[in-house]
């Protein structure tokens, strides 16, 4: 099991508050990874990682679909 915490949707945080762990951590923004979700958290992280901090991209938000139930 590996906690994926993800600490909101701002590129600034991408750096310092996008991590893997593998125990357990005090972060509220985040989840458990298991067998069935890894390649979906490990792909998350890596494209989170990539993206370099910059004052231009500062302030830009993730934003995925809505979903109602």
């Amino acid at each position: 099991m590996i906690w994926f915490e993800t600490a909101g949707n701002a590129v600034q945080l991408n750096q310092t508050k996008v991590i893997l762990l593998s125990s357990i951590y005090n972060g509220k923004h985040g989840t458990f990874l298991y067998p069935l979700n890894i390649r979906q958290g490990i792909t998350l992280f890596c494209s989170r990682s990539l993206i370099p901090q910059n004052w231009i991209k500062d302030q830009d938000r993730y934003i995925g679909r809505e979903t109602y139930k």
